[in-house]
């Protein structure tokens, strides 16, 4: 038997390669696959009062901060506008300063502040907390201004302020060069060096045991729909119910949701071949970008912690022109995703695989 199976082993490597192949395609069908499902029953995203309704103050809000931050560098952050909005809350707001220094290239050697601000659960010890955080990109940048996402988590702060039922710290992180300043951040909270070219200082302070992360890219006040972005480092995703759970409290709000770029055509189970030609195109993108080892964003970095995480990037579609989607329409989902995360029994048991 031994000898016939050296004997015809590139046989059997191709026919073994080209069956991978085959099954691969096959798990698109929506015949051999569960599609999607909540399996945690605490997770009750009907049953959630949205508040959140700033009316006119979130513009206006929005509107001083652009002007604000017009008048500043490319790359400057304004840490003092922004400390002074938590700080007026009554919210505990620190710095996190930071050094890169890449051994690669002379001029790679540059300073950065991530700013954060904690609304501590007013009922219970800092043993746990959620966390909403935005990458700082000033008013002129190619990606677009997340001043937008700064000026809802003001907004979001206040409103969470005014209530008493919170059973974790919520975080507010705006981080300074994209993924570097989270990548300092996190090595400050948790008091570890994943990098010998990040140098962070301690944290003044810090909460309890973080459950989950938001990241926000909102670029715009109105927009036409968003995408949400789960890939982490090394091909590492997030826990399917979160993902589960942003979908569904954003379909509530009647804001359009896609991913990979690509929108939901067919939320039930479909044995057709554009449901399953939607699918593999889907799931081939995902893996191709897996494959890369990179993050989609932020988010990716707090998956090596066991931290659950992913990105809601805004889009807008300037080919339609539709802008239908309002600022205020993601802050009621945000405060949907708090609310429920916030539950003290809760907790993420399904992966995503």
């Amino acid at each position: 038997m031994c000898t016939i199976l050296i004997q015809h082993s590139n046989k059997l490597i191709i026919l073994s390669f080209v069956c991978g192949i085959v099954w691969f395609a096959v798990l698109a069908s929506d015949v051999f696959n569960n599609k999607t499902y909540f399996s945690e029953n605490a997770l009750l995203p009907g049953l959630v009062v949205r508040e959140f309704n700033p009316r006119a103050a979130l513009s206006r809000l929005l509107d001083a901060m652009n002007k604000e931050v017009s008048a500043l560098s490319l790359k400057a952050l304004p840490s003092a506008m922004i400390l002074e909005q938590f700080r007026q809350l009554g919210l505990d707001v620190y710095e996190n300063n930071f050094t890169v220094n890449y051994p690669l290239d002379a001029l790679s050697y540059f300073k950065g502040s991530n700013l954060y601000a904690v609304l501590r659960a007013p009922k219970v010890a800092s043993t746990e907390a959620i966390v909403i955080s935005t990458p700082y990109r000033g008013y002129k940048s190619k990606d677009g201004s997340t001043i937008p996402s700064i000026a809802l988590m003001i907004e979001l702060a206040r409103v969470f302020r005014r209530h008493a039922y919170w059973s974790k710290d919520i975080i507010f992180l705006v981080t300074q060069h994209g993924n570097i300043g989270f990548q300092a951040w996190l090595d400050a909270y948790f008091g570890v060096l994943t990098s010998d070219y990040i140098m962070s200082e301690k944290l003044h302070s810090t909460s309890g045991l973080i459950q989950g992360v938001i990241n926000l890219e909102i670029t715009d006040y109105y927009f036409s729909h968003v995408d949400i972005k789960i890939e982490g480092l090394h091909g590492q995703l997030p826990n399917l119910d979160l993902f589960n759970l942003v979908v569904e409290l954003c379909n509530r709000e009647e804001i359009p949701v896609s991913f990979q770029s690509r929108f939901n055509k067919y939320p039930l189970k479909t044995q057709t071949w554009e449901s399953w030609w939607h699918n593999l195109n889907t799931m081939g993108h995902m893996v191709l970008f897996q494959a890369t080892g990179l993050p989609s964003g932020g988010h990716g970095l707090f998956h090596r912690f066991g931290i659950q995480a992913l990105t809601i990037k805004s889009v807008t579609d300037k080919r339609s022109g539709r802008e239908s989607v309002s600022l205020i329409q993601m802050g009621r989902v945000l405060e949907g995703l708090s609310k429920v995360t916030h539950i003290p029994i809760y907790s993420f048991y399904v992966p995503t695989y």
